[in-house]
């Protein structure tokens, strides 16, 4: 038998399928069941299923795509750690970013298990209020949804309002797209202040940034003379 079950929980699957579909008689899925299953690719989830536990589906290379059913309510830490090709993960029809929910939200928050509501209403819902998240981790999850196509509105209004709690992710190379975001709004990195932000993209070693705000610089603002560069800090 493929499936290993016992009194509702899917214990162990032994099988080698590509596309596995979970039986419906399963109403939790088991620390490590899936763990090391490389050769699946996809796999189906059964309404019944309400709990999904530590490690689940850890280390399965394979996996590029996977929906929770709505009546999955918690989902326990490191579920899907190690699922590096993980790329499309479906929850009440909205696809949510794979890398948060891989890296960061289906790891141990505060040592509890994390409810699939809570990552439901804080990604799709913009619900950023929430207090189950350090601000750390908080500012992380929404920087990567504001430098993604995810992006919206409220996300945007958001950094805006707290940028100062974004600056760590501003001067990091691995997200070019944020500043390039930031320098569209247009009054806020601005020609009084640019060389201070290059200044600074130099000090944190983020060359990337470095070249994208100074390209910025020489089209935006044409070179001004070392005397109207004084006489402009003067007039602030």
């Amino acid at each position: 038998m493929d499936f290993e079950i016992e009194n509702g929980v899917l214990v162990k699957y032994h099988g080698l399928d590509a596309h596995v579909v979970i039986p419906e008689n399963v109403e939790k899925i088991g620390k490590r069941a899936f763990e090391d299953c490389t050769c699946m690719k996809s796999v189906t989830i059964p309404e019944n299923v309400r709990y999904i536990l530590d490690r689940a589906f850890r280390n399965c290379k394979g996996l590029t795509e996977i929906t929770i059913p709505d009546t999955a309510r918690y989902v326990e830490m490191f579920v899907f750690s190690g699922c590096d090709n993980l790329h499309r993960i479906l929850y009440h029809g909205v696809e949510i970013p794979s890398g948060i929910i891989s890296r960061v939200l289906f790891s141990q928050v505060g040592g509890t298990s994390t409810s699939i509501d809570e990552i439901f209403f804080f990604i799709d819902k913009k619900n950023f209020d929430t207090r189950w998240l350090s601000p750390d981790m908080k500012h992380e999850i929404i920087w990567k949804m504001f430098v993604r196509e995810c992006e919206d509105k409220k996300t945007a209004d958001y950094v805006r309002t707290y940028i100062s709690d974004f600056y760590d992710w501003i001067f990091n190379d691995n997200y070019p797209q944020g500043i390039r975001k930031i320098l569209n709004w247009g009054d806020y990195i601005t020609k009084n202040n640019i060389d201070d932000f290059i200044i600074r993209a130099n000090q944190k070693h983020a060359y990337q940034i470095q070249v994208i705000l100074m390209e910025y610089k020489h089209s935006a603002y044409p070179y001004e003379s070392q005397e109207e560069i004084i006489r402009r800090k003067f007039e602030l």
